[in-house]
């Protein structure tokens, strides 16, 4: 007979070869064989035996062996009615029927059918222990854990890329707005040739009248106080709406500057653009996104490859690619918010709750939090102090009394008290 042990040492050494892979397929052959002859034995008896040696002669001639070591095939009956039966492996080293081996992902063993699943499917963060083992039902008990530990990996997964995309978010903000006074200061850019036609096209005669207003006025930002500040601040643009769906859409960029390290552009965190009773273009800029202090706005028109038309003589006038956007003069302008929402807060999943973060102004901060139902139904208030000057509160979706909600979106306020400054608001959140 061969010296199966070095044999085995020997392919381990060399990694899973040609040989080692014959081998570990001989030594799974035998198993297949011993767990068929198993439930041979279960459905004839109405259990499993204790020992391999219950199968002589009515199964087997005799026991069957492990092809690694050349002794008997490891057999274990449990009292839950399942049996474990293994093979040494390769090492030939008996480890007590071990599947799994300690990862990268925290997850240490699995006891269950899904052996041939995860490691034949080459899943991250699982590899094969050094015993080959039939795979056998897991308990439920089992089955919870393993649930558990893949729950809770991703979930940490899930809060890690948050923190990642808040902090090169609010990173990303505060480096564009360290450039506001140069921004304010550079020279606004020249409009395109076709102007004048863009200006007729989407001037809206039932607000500005016969005025012939150039297509530079047009996108001069110009507030108008709606009731909803400070989180949702309000321009009007002499623009017929009508005229626009058509045409294009209107964006609104904060602290416009060339930026090679984002591909997120200079786009505000979340806008809107609405019909005005009169006609005219409404942006409802929400703030919460935005970082606090003084910054330059500009709104921008994203042109459509859409013919335009002479309104006197109905003759077109091509738009091509370039430029397909038009930009108004930089204006400047103030931001009078407590703190800087993260955009993933906006999102939750049901089965991870839900992670809202915000950065304070100054390093210590209180807060209250309330979440509403769509309907303003008060469903739960967290309270909560930092000293890194970073919100970052966690809502499992549980109400006051411990159900857990369904709603498919939470309204949120945040009441929130800056000791050192004596500063504090109220501001509607995510």
């Amino acid at each position: 007979m061969l010296n199966m042990r070095q044999m085995g040492l020997a392919m381990q050494r060399q990694g899973r070869s040609f040989l080692g892979r014959i081998a570990e397929a001989e030594g799974r052959r035998r198993l297949i064989i011993a767990a068929i002859v198993l439930e041979r034995y279960r459905i004839r008896h109405g259990s499993y035996p204790a020992t391999l040696q219950e199968l002589i002669p009515e199964m087997l001639a005799s026991a069957p062996i492990d092809f690694m070591d050349g002794r008997p095939l490891r057999y274990q009956r449990g009292e839950d009615g399942r049996f474990l039966l293994y093979s040494v492996g390769l090492d030939c080293v008996d480890n007590g029927g071990q599947m799994w081996v300690a990862s990268p992902m925290g997850v240490s063993y699995v006891t269950s059918e899904l052996f041939d699943n995860y490691v034949t499917a080459g899943r991250p963060g699982f590899r094969p222990g050094p015993d080959l083992v039939w795979p056998r039902v897991a308990s439920d008990a089992d089955a919870e854990k393993v649930r558990h530990e893949q729950h809770k990996a991703q979930a940490d997964r899930q809060a890690q890329f948050e923190d990642d995309q808040a902090n090169e978010q609010w990173e990303r903000t505060a480096r564009r707005q360290a450039k506001v006074e140069s921004i304010l200061k550079a020279r606004s850019r020249g409009m395109p040739k076709e102007a004048a036609v863009l200006a007729q096209t989407l001037h809206n005669e039932s607000a500005s009248g016969t005025n012939n207003i150039t297509l530079n006025e047009m996108l001069t930002l110009k507030q108008v106080i709606a009731g909803a500040e400070p989180e949702i601040v309000t321009f009007e643009l002499p623009i017929s709406y009508d005229a626009l769906t058509n045409l294009g859409s209107l964006q609104l960029y904060i602290d416009p500057c060339k930026d090679d390290e984002s591909d997120e552009g200079c786009n505000v965190g979340q806008l809107e653009c609405n019909r005005a009773t009169n006609g005219n273009c409404l942006l409802l800029w929400n703030t919460i996104y935005e970082c606090p202090g003084k910054h330059a706005l500009q709104a921008g028109l994203t042109l459509n490859d859409r013919p335009l038309f002479n309104k006197q003589t109905y003759t077109p006038h091509l738009v091509y690619n370039d430029p397909r956007e038009v930009f108004g003069p930089v204006t400047p302008f103030a931001l009078t918010n407590l703190c800087q929402f993260s955009l993933s807060s906006a999102h939750f999943q049901h089965e991870y709750g839900v992670t809202l973060k915000a950065r304070l102004p100054e390093a210590n901060g209180d807060y209250v939090l309330e979440i509403k139902s769509p309907v303003g139904e008060l469903v739960r208030t967290l309270k909560g102090k930092v000293a890194d000057g970073v919100i970052d509160v966690h809502w499992d979706l549980t109400d006051e009394r411990g159900k857990t909600c369904t709603n498919e979106a939470f309204d949120t306020v945040f009441h929130i008290t800056l000791p050192d400054s004596g500063r504090s608001q109220t501001i509607k959140g995510p």
